[in-house]
């Protein structure tokens, strides 16, 4: 096997460049970083921690890799420059296994050293050292620190989470289940809340995640199918994993059958007719059918109909009252006799108050004259002149 050099595997990066951090580091820039070093840490294959997700234990804190992958990620120890033999009288075999055990260690530590290098170097670069220099040694600068040292450092000193915020991360958590969007989007909720809870060092556990989102979906009414799958199961075998396997799967089987019926809103439609949910975004056909059904509901109720046609005739009476008041306000509006007292101002012109003058106003505009009056103007406004003689002509 021949060992991946460091800018090897910065080519394989999906983020090459982490998102720099401006000014002092807050939670969800810290965040945003991390999730960029996960999908670092996992672009080189390891056998170490489970063998499927990379290097991505050299980021992830315990607690939350351990739910994930129900594995351990343990960083390897230096196997030392070359195999130690147990002496001369050993036979081929034995050397040529001790020789290739060795060299399958040493390729899984130095490729662990190498993208804990690669790692490390991303953040130091994307974060000011002000706000690093605590782990930094004045001769050996981060020698000895970890990515995931650095990391720690950031979210206790500039992201740290009180208790209030771990609170309103349970309520998001039971948040319920939008039926009309992508049920990945509330796996990622899931996930979201679950990370955090464990950056605050109060993690959610794996039943309580999977209770959870099983509530919430028996609660929406739908995917039942994936409720009784996922329920079938052996205990040890309901994690959240083959959660989110059960429920992808027939949600995908659902968008089959609404791609196949024509329907838009397929499965709001089937948990109506099965539960007497309401869509909160009707399509046309769902008015029309829902004003269908009240019209064959109501025709099914005689009295229920003739309280309507009651209501409706009443409501049609009170109406044509309130027009013709309405009506009767705006003539009497019309006909009234506004006061006209003859003052004035420089600033708002001929239609103000008794005791609104040039010298009185309150509110003058640059070069207000005090001394203008109706018989000498001074320049002033000519705003509303004239406007008794034409609101009161006969």
């Amino acid at each position: 096997m021949s060992l991946p050099t460091l800018p090897k595997i910065v080519e394989n990066f999906p983020f090459k460049t982490l998102t720099p951090i401006i000014g002092e580091p807050n939670y969800p820039a810290i965040n945003q970083m991390t999730q960029e070093l996960y999908a670092n840490a996992s672009s080189l294959p390891s056998t170490l921690g489970g063998g499927k997700h990379g290097h991505l234990g050299l980021i992830m804190k315990d607690a939350l890799y351990s739910s994930i992958t129900k594995s351990t990620f343990t960083i390897p120890e230096d196997p030392g420059p070359s195999p130690i033999y147990p002496g001369d009288k050993i036979t081929t075999i034995t050397h040529d296994n001790m020789t290739n055990i060795w060299s399958t260690k040493s390729y899984t530590y130095r490729c662990c050293t190498s993208m804990e290098s690669a790692l490390k170097a991303q953040v130091i670069e994307s974060v000011e050292e002000m706000y690093l220099v605590a782990l930094r040694n004045r001769y050996t600068a981060y020698l000895g620190v970890s990515v995931r040292d650095l990391l720690d450092h950031l979210l206790l000193r500039y992201g740290r989470i009180s208790a209030r915020d771990l609170v309103e991360n349970m309520k998001t958590l039971h948040q319920p289940l939008d039926t009309g969007s992508p049920i990945d989007l509330y796996f990622k909720r899931i996930e979201d809340c679950r990370e955090f809870s464990v950056d605050g060092n109060d993690p959610i556990s794996g039943r309580t995640i999977v209770n959870t989102a099983l509530t919430a979906v028996q609660s929406a009414g739908i995917y039942k199918l994936a409720c009784k799958d996922f329920k079938a199961l052996k205990e040890e075998n309901k994690t959240w994993n083959n959660f989110k396997l059960v429920f992808q799967k027939e949600y995908h089987d659902l968008k089959e059958e609404e791609l196949a019926d024509g329907t838009q809103n397929y499965q709001v439609n089937k948990m109506e007719n099965q539960q007497g949910f309401i869509n909160p975004n009707p399509s046309y056909q769902d008015i029309t059918q829902s004003l269908e059904n009240v019209a064959l509901s109501i025709a099914n109720d005689s009295k229920g109909l003739e309280s309507i046609i009651h209501a409706n005739s009443t409501l049609i009476e009170t109406n044509k009252k309130l027009v013709e008041e309405n009506l009767k306000l705006k003539e009497y509006i019309k006909n009234i006799k506004t006061i006209d007292y003859g003052t004035y101002c420089w600033t708002h012109g001929y239609r103000v108050g008794r005791n609104h003058t040039s010298k009185s106003c309150s509110f003058k505009a640059e070069g207000h004259q005090d001394k203008a009056t109706r018989k000498d103007t001074m320049g002033g406004s000519t705003l509303n002149k004239g406007w008794y003689e034409k609101g009161n002509k006969a």
